[in-house]
């Protein structure tokens, strides 16, 4: 029994000294549509990367999605998060939007330099996410 115990008080001390080299920032993009014009604003509100640049209106832009959804074109913005490093947690708000379906009308990817949140109609909204940095600052 005390050999079970020691067992998990080293897993358990040891998954906290992993966690503990990783911070995790909030990222929310929000996008909207009005009168055939696309408004989307980033928050990072725990952010701790120096000169991170929110106002990201202008590099937010409409580009086709594959060849078979016709002439769709889905909203795609970067959320200040480097390639080199991991996002999770893709949620839509509300929650209850049945029109947004991960994988297919909101997700995820990345290109040589960060990672970048799309959204197709009818699924322009409020998509939340996270970034897990080293804990340590980092210039962007």
């Amino acid at each position: 029994m005390t050999a079970c115990l020691w067992i998990l008080l080293v897993l358990t001390l040891s998954s906290k000294f992993c966690d503990a080299a990783f911070r995790y920032e909030n990222r929310t993009l929000t996008c909207h549509v009005e009168n055939g014009v696309d408004t989307c604003f980033l928050t990072a509100p725990d952010t701790k990367l120096q000169n991170l640049d929110l106002n990201i209106n202008s590099l937010c832009r409409r580009e086709p999605t594959d060849e078979n959804s016709g002439n769709k074109k889905r909203i795609v913005c970067p959320i200040r998060c480097p390639k080199d490093y991991e996002v999770h947690v893709l949620n839509k708000i509300p929650s209850s939007n049945r029109k947004c379906t991960k994988y297919y009308t909101y997700g995820k990817f990345h290109d040589e330099h960060e990672w970048f949140i799309w959204m197709l109609e009818p699924c322009i909204s409020t998509i939340s996410t996270h970034c897990r940095f080293p804990d340590a600052v980092v210039k962007f």
